[in-house]
């Protein structure tokens, strides 16, 4: 049962959640909402997610007391960056997410209410797959690929000291 779940899981990883947003103003006019398939981030977008996350510099500890305050101050300052953040999640590639990205936040902070947006997010969180990620790294450290090795021949036990 548990290894059907783990290729379950990988299928939707691969294929990918198609999620709705509601459609730009030269498409309403023939569907109210459009499906966008959002699938697992590569390597680079979840570098370029990464940096712009870490240049936020958002400490959890303020988001966590609750204060309406704080919340509305982190709100205008790094909501635009939230919104970059999905769109560059939801576009997969080297030159497209940092092309059509920008456009797509702006349409996202436009179009989206913060439930939706936090929906995204959080779909991008799991499909994203920073556990393996975390993972190698320990895997490279346990290695110690840079240790010196000693590369002599083993003295021979059979040999006897004289």
């Amino acid at each position: 049962m548990k290894e059907v779940e783990i290729e379950a899981s990988e299928l939707l990883l691969d294929k990918g959640v198609r999620v709705q947003i509601r459609a730009p103003f030269f498409m309403a006019w023939l569907w109210k909402y459009i499906g966008i398939t959002v699938r697992r981030p590569v390597l680079g977008t979840m570098m370029r997610i990464s940096n712009l996350y870490l240049r936020m510099d958002v400490e959890i500890e303020k988001i966590d007391a609750g204060d309406l305050k704080e919340a509305h101050r982190l709100l205008a300052e790094h909501g635009t960056n939230v919104s970059h953040i999905v769109a560059m999640g939801m576009i997969r590639g080297r030159l497209a997410g940092a092309i059509l990205s920008p456009a797509l936040g702006w349409y996202l902070r436009w179009s989206c209410d913060a439930i939706s947006l936090a929906k995204i997010a959080v779909l991008l969180i799991q499909l994203s797959g920073v556990q393996h990620f975390t993972n190698t790294i320990r895997f490279l450290s346990a290695m110690k690929m840079t240790a010196p090795r000693n590369q002599s021949p083993e003295e021979k036990g059979s040999q006897q000291a004289e």
